[in-house]
């Protein structure tokens, strides 16, 4: 019975023991944890904003109103030639302008808005202006060819300058525009200093020189310019 009294307490005493070593360690760690939830937010970096719209008007509208004027001021399109030198050479940079843009400034979706507006919209233009155009009951018999021309027309000039002001955007970080910034300096800067050692640098000219005395001898000589 003293041998079973004395196990119950052994057994007691170590699990005391346990008890108070993982409440302890409990409380370290505890005592470690940071306060609160911690959450991770990535910094933004300071941008500004620049417009970039201004080359695809430079390119994109200026093929459209080249490849408009081709189709709408001649009286039967195509049936020119300069009506259709026109077209042949506005449209490529019409469709390719605004895209090509995009896409050299890192704007992949938006230079695929731009490749499907250029196709799709000109179409759905000229169809609206047909059906504008035969409308009236006293329409002319080729109101079709003449309304679906005049509304590709206004499509191909005005898509281009929709894309330029609504997309033409782009964020640049400050860093980024002043890393720019301080390497066309130093560019400068090591332009200006090899064009002052240039200038710098000692010149001369040799060139050979002779001469025929009185007495018809002949003398050859080397002259210089410092």
């Amino acid at each position: 019975m003293k041998g079973t009294v004395r196990g119950v307490r052994k057994w007691t005493a170590l699990l005391a023991s346990g008890a108070i070593v993982l409440e302890a360690t409990m409380a370290e760690a505890a005592d470690h944890a940071p306060e609160g939830d911690t959450e991770i937010v990535a910094k933004e970096r300071p941008s500004s904003r620049s417009f970039y719209g201004w080359q695809i008007l430079a390119t994109g509208e200026a093929g459209g109103v080249l490849a408009a004027a081709a189709t709408v001021l001649p009286g039967s399109p195509f049936k020119t030639l300069p009506s259709t030198m026109g077209f042949l050479v506005g449209m490529p940079f019409y469709v390719l302008g605004g895209p090509a843009t995009h896409w050299t400034h890192g704007e992949f979706n938006k230079g695929l808005i731009s490749l499907s507006a250029n196709f799709a919209l000109p179409v759905v233009g000229g169809l609206i202006g047909q059906t504008v155009g035969c409308a009236p009951s006293d329409a002319p018999e080729d109101c079709g060819a003449r309304g679906f021309f005049a509304g590709f027309a206004m499509a191909l000039v005005t898509v281009p300058l929709a894309d330029a002001l609504v997309l033409g955007w782009e964020d640049i970080p400050d860093d980024e525009a002043a890393a720019k910034g301080g390497e066309l300096a130093a560019n400068d800067s090591a332009s200006a200093s090899r064009r002052s050692r240039a200038k710098r640098v000692a010149r001369f000219t040799m060139t050979p020189a002779w001469s025929l005395g009185p007495r018809g001898e002949l003398a050859f000589g080397v002259a210089g310019r410092f």
